[in-house]
């Protein structure tokens, strides 16, 4: 676990921040709590989430393989600001990672999108291929792109249910006892 992390001239929120969406878990005091982040840059990120740690908190932000030490600069309800120990590469964190299910997911969306009827013989062909890894990934990749649409992430607060399902699947897939 870090030290607590040093305030200075460099502290000011200058940087480029980064607006993002994106699915992550936050570490403090030996309990985790998934977590949004909604942006990001070198020095600090703003994320949103229901158990968030209080103001002072050491912590450590987890992302797939990315994680990054801090402390939280300030907290209200349901958004905190974590100020980074040391810089993170943001173009790594904010990278679109391609899931296994990519092809199904887009085409989905897509329809979604356009109020049109998937075909249902070629959905079931897919299901054929289908794993709680893959639904999981698929599960994931559907939240990011939903997110990417302003009005039903303004509209939606069942987004951020659907994105909490997903992560629990993605730590139950990690887990050693598996699914």
């Amino acid at each position: 676990m870090p030290q607590a992390v040093a305030r200075g001239p460099a502290d000011a929120r200058t940087g480029i921040r980064s607006n993002v969406f994106l699915n992550a878990t936050i570490v403090a005091a030996g309990t985790s709590a998934q977590v949004r982040v909604r942006n990001i840059s070198k020095r600090g990120a703003l994320v949103d989430g229901s158990r968030l740690p209080s103001e002072g908190s050491l912590v450590h932000l987890k992302r797939g393989s990315l994680s990054a030490f801090g402390e939280i600069a300030w907290r209200t309800q349901t958004q905190c600001g974590i100020r980074f120990a040391d810089p993170v590469d943001v173009p790594l964190w904010v990278r679109r990672v391609e899931q296994a299910g990519q092809d199904r997911v887009d085409r989905m969306i897509h329809l979604a999108r356009g109020n049109l009827v998937p075909d249902p013989a070629q959905d079931i062909a897919e299901r054929a291929e289908d794993s709680v890894a893959r639904v999981s990934a698929d599960l994931c990749k559907a939240c990011e792109l939903l997110a990417e649409v302003p009005a039903f992430v303004e509209q939606s607060g069942e987004l951020l249910k659907l994105d909490a399902i997903a992560q629990r699947l993605v730590n139950l897939l990690k887990s050693p006892s598996g699914p």
